[in-house]
């Protein structure tokens, strides 16, 4: 086996352990939340990555299942019934050059033989 044939199999591991872990979570953590949402407390479970997103109703059933969502809206647009724990003013890095963070020539082998 090659070098990068190894990297992609134990990627393919991982990938695989990654989603059976994430379904674990799931099953224990997110879906009795999503199913009894009126019996259990709400606490963000802090070592997930959560979501941003501008919708609602997404919004509303993520904060029933205890993730931790970003809502993108104007100030105009949220609720009265809404928590915010603390608004955000975007700001754009312009000193960033994009062209250092992706490859404008896609390759179908990320890694060089060895």
């Amino acid at each position: 086996l090659m070098f990068h044939d190894i990297i992609v199999y134990f990627a393919q591991a991982q990938h695989t352990f990654l989603n059976i872990y994430a379904f674990m979570e799931y099953v224990e953590v997110t879906q009795p939340h999503i199913t009894y949402p009126a019996f259990l407390p709400h606490t963000v479970n802090e070592t997930w990555m959560g979501c941003f997103t501008t919708d609602l109703k997404v919004c509303h059933d993520l904060f029933h299942a205890c993730v931790p969502i970003w809502l993108i809206h104007g100030k105009s647009q949220i609720l009265p019934a809404m928590n915010v724990k603390s608004p955000v003013v975007f700001t754009y890095p312009d000193h960033i050059v994009r062209k250092h963070y992706y490859d404008s020539l896609p390759s179908s082998k990320p890694f060089p033989l060895l």
